[in-house]
């Protein structure tokens, strides 16, 4: 069973003890919202199990982020297909 994980909080305010205990292999991960701050945290932030890790477009263009390299982004329309492809959507706001 796969998870799509969104997180919509900033790094200074997510309960990363929980959220990484919680994101398996087979899992995605979604920053949305402030949660796009984590493009611009240290790696360390963003070493989660599993390495399918997606940033979505619209909010990095609101707060004028942009992403490294190795970083993937999304609009709402992959989004959408994200939810389609995993048994559950588990929201941390």
């Amino acid at each position: 069973m796969s998870n799509l994980h969104v997180i919509a909080t900033s790094p200074q305010t997510t309960n990363f003890v929980d959220l990484k205990a919680a994101v398996a292999s087979v899992d995605a991960v979604l920053f949305i919202e402030d949660g796009v701050y984590f493009s611009q945290a240290d790696d360390a932030m963003l070493n989660f199990a599993t390495q399918r890790q997606f940033f979505l477009s619209e909010d990095l263009l609101a707060r004028g982020l942009a992403l490294r390299a190795e970083q993937e982004q999304l609009n709402y329309d992959g989004f959408v297909d994200l939810t389609t492809k995993h048994e559950r959507c588990i929201s941390w706001y």
